[in-house]
């Protein structure tokens, strides 16, 4: 993982979501900000450096150590053109600037404004996008000495349109089928014969059917047997997130309550690797939940129902 630690470059993939909102359908719910101060800031060679994070957990031959943040900052070399800020990793002391960038828009032609997050980056000139559409809504603000991170949830967000669709339909018909409600943010596209194939994949006799009541609540019928999911929620704090939804059949209700926490120095401790998310050399969740008895409940369900 690269060193600059820019929580805008993970706000979507790391989920750190969460909580207000009524026991509605909606998936709205929540948001958060964090506010940092700006170090320096070089209008003719367009490099600015600012404070934001406040620690990071580091993971080393599985060991974990809480590093707190220091008066560095983070540098970017930035450019500005035609309401779109490209923000370049920048190395101060080695004057080394990356080759990629962070590609945000909405802010007009200045740097000091408030600009919008995309899944973006862009390499030699040319935009790359590591993700379809996300439950995720990110933005920076720039203003004199100080910088603000705002997060929250896209309230249109259709997660009848996203991972968590293909993820429940495989949790119901296979004993060993799992679910990943991380996932469960990210937009995804599908076609009929996506689930004619998985049809054939566990020799059903009868074609996945659905019907879309809201984003946030269907029925899928398989082998006749009607999946009422319902209640799907995100909710997003300055804290974490959580995710929650029900699926019932006339045999009974399984019910997901996947939690994912910010890293603390806290909860940054080596009895707590298997709960917490690790890629490369970070943590960056501390996870508490029951999706794996969420996936054995649904398959239950199934079984108990054909």
């Amino acid at each position: 993982m690269h060193k600059h630690t820019f929580k805008l470059m993970f706000a979507a993939a790391v989920l750190t979501l969460s909580a207000c909102g009524s026991d509605s359908s909606s998936s709205s719910g929540g948001s958060a900000s964090e506010s940092g101060s700006i170090l320096a800031h070089d209008e003719s060679r367009k490099i600015i450096n600012f404070v934001l994070d406040e620690g990071y957990c580091e993971y080393d031959n599985s060991h974990l150590t809480w590093v707190a943040a220091d008066n560095e900052g983070e540098a970017y070399k930035y450019k500005v053109k035609n309401d779109t800020l490209l923000m370049y990793p920048y190395d101060i002391e080695e004057k080394e600037t990356s080759d990629y960038a962070i590609v945000l828009v909405g802010g007009g032609n200045s740097i000091f404004n408030e600009w919008t997050q995309t899944p973006c980056f862009e390499y030699d000139g040319d935009i790359e996008c590591e993700r379809e559409n996300s439950a995720f809504i990110s933005s920076i603000k720039f203003s004199d000495s100080k910088v603000t991170a705002y997060y929250g949830i896209d309230p249109d967000f259709n997660f009848q349109s996203s991972y968590m669709l293909e993820d429940i339909v495989r949790a119901i018909l296979d004993k060993k089928g799992e679910v990943h409600p991380g996932e469960w943010v990210y937009s995804k596209s599908y076609s009929k014969s996506f689930w004619e194939d998985i049809a054939d994949d566990y020799d059903l006799d009868k074609r996945i059917s659905f019907d879309g009541i809201d984003n946030n609540n269907l029925d899928i019928k398989l082998e006749g047997v009607v999946f009422e999911v319902r209640k799907i929620k995100i909710k997003y704090d300055n804290d974490g997130s959580s995710i929650s939804a029900k699926v019932s059949t006339e045999e009974g209700t399984c019910e997901l309550d996947y939690n994912y926490f910010n890293v603390t120095e806290d909860n940054c401790l080596d009895k707590n690797i298997l709960k917490l998310d690790v890629s490369d050399d970070r943590a960056y969740g501390y996870i508490e939940s029951n999706h794996e008895d969420f996936a054995e409940c649904l398959h239950d369900l199934y079984r108990n129902s054909i």
